[in-house]
């Protein structure tokens, strides 16, 4: 989120709120003559070495037009919750506490309300929605709640209270729940699997991605071996690179297989295995685990005497 302009956007939400109470003092020509020289120095490398149209297309176009990360809009009003457990269980006596004594609230908490509703509306309205986008809201919230629970005793005890619990569950997931899901599944397992099943020597497989994500290849490639990757939309590519390769580790996601059939038949395979237990897996998520096909091409035959 901090590597684009959306990191500029989000800052001006923040501010916005505290500067619209005295915007006289802050529209002046010392403003533009300040941001000049911020500009300048974030136009010189496009004007540079170029990379205008990347960082159009991944800034303005992704907002407006996305062209992938498209999740629904309501993914943050699912996620934001989970995101800032344990103290959700008390976001709805914080936001109890906003409306009726909006009016005689500090104005230092007022910004925080109108901040963090603007980081809110501003990821909601762009087309391009992943669930960790809300992550800037969260040091909004968690001032709110920390304007909350200074005001009595009674919430200082709540608060200590949930910390001692947070504390306990979150050394229990990664003491214990995290451990025990790795040995169930999950990438090193598919790595050992695909190892185990490749019979020549590792170092003389490519590894091919093909709509996967990235860390696949860092699982199944070595130091000296990078994983390459293409698109199940590249046909012409995919079969340029099974052609000039005698051994290839071909990765796909489960719910793409029908897009890779007819380069993948007859060919052994592997399949990732969840993490989770099957009551608690999502029939979306196993549709996202991996499948690993060895492609081999046939041993040329001695020529004939």
């Amino acid at each position: 989120l901090t590597k684009g302009l959306v990191a500029a956007a989000l800052t001006l939400i923040v501010i916005l709120p505290d500067a619209a109470a005295g915007w006289r003092r802050h529209v002046n020509p010392r403003l533009v003559l300040g941001a000049l020289p911020g500009l300048a120095l974030y136009a010189a490398p496009f004007l540079i070495g170029g990379g205008f149209d990347l960082m159009w297309r991944e800034n303005f176009v992704r907002y407006f037009r996305a062209f992938d990360h498209t999740d629904p809009w309501w993914i943050y009003l699912r996620t934001l919750p989970l995101y800032f457990l344990p103290w959700t269980l008390v976001l709805p006596f914080v936001g109890w506490r906003l409306a009726p004594r909006w009016k005689s609230l500090s104005p230092a908490s007022r910004w925080m309300a109108w901040a963090a509703l603007g980081v809110l509306v501003f990821m909601t309205l762009s087309t391009s929605r992943r669930d960790y986008y809300i992550l800037p809201m969260l040091p909004l919230l968690a001032l709110l709640t920390a304007d909350w629970l200074v005001e009595g005793e009674r919430r200082a005890r709540v608060a200590r209270g949930l910390s001692i619990a947070a504390c306990s569950i979150m050394l229990l997931y990664v003491a214990v729940a995290v451990p025990a899901s790795m040995t169930r599944g999950g990438m090193r397992i598919f790595r050992a699997e695909v190892q185990a099943a490749a019979g020549a020597p590792w170092e003389s497989w490519d590894v091919l991605l093909l709509s996967a994500a990235p860390d696949a290849g860092w699982y199944l490639g070595d130091a000296g071996r990078l994983a390459y990757r293409l698109s199940v939309d590249e046909p012409a590519k995919i079969a340029e690179f099974l052609r000039d390769r005698p051994r290839t580790i071909l990765v796909v996601r489960r719910k793409r297989l029908e897009s890779v059939a007819g380069y993948v038949e007859g060919c052994a395979r592997v399949l990732e295995k969840s993490r989770l237990p099957a009551m608690l897996e999502r029939p979306s998520h196993e549709e996202d685990l991996l499948v690993a096909f060895l492609v081999q091409k046939p041993a040329a035959r001695p020529a004939a005497q």
